[in-house]
């Protein structure tokens, strides 16, 4: 198993194989009672990178600052908000993991709402109108 090299002065490796599908390493930052809206509030206009994208291969895909995601998030909220999505209210979401799913995310977190992540039967996505008459999401 090969391992999988992070770098950064707020990580710290873990020096075993991986054995989960994701990239587990310890944080040297302090825990706070901060919420994403916080995050995003506070690093709005920061170049950082917010979030990056990883081949299945594990090289570097893409990524997305934090100013981008939060100017991409605002206009998603916008359009949301003219759409009729009100705060508490629920929306479902079926997204592959990508750039649009932390947009879609923290568009809906801009606007109130609760992001429902779905999963749907390939066959027929009969399950998604089930599920969202049952949680009652837009």
């Amino acid at each position: 198993m090969e391992y999988i090299e992070v770098t950064g002065a707020d990580v710290e490796p873990i020096k075993e194989p991986l054995e989960k599908s994701y990239i587990h390493v310890a944080s040297n930052h302090a825990i706070t009672s901060d919420t994403m809206y916080d995050l995003m509030r506070n690093l709005k206009d920061s170049e950082q990178e917010a979030f990056v994208f990883m081949n299945p291969d594990a090289s570097h895909k893409s990524s997305i600052t934090f100013k981008r995601w939060v100017a991409m998030s605002e206009n998603f909220a916008v359009s949301m908000a003219e759409l009729g999505v009100n705060p508490r209210d629920k929306v479902g979401v079926i997204i592959p993991n990508c750039e649009e799913v932390v947009i879609t995310v923290g568009g809906l977190i801009h606007c109130g709402a609760l992001p429902v992540f779905l999963t749907y039967d390939l066959k027929s996505g009969k399950d998604i109108e089930v599920k969202s008459r049952t949680l009652k999401s837009r």
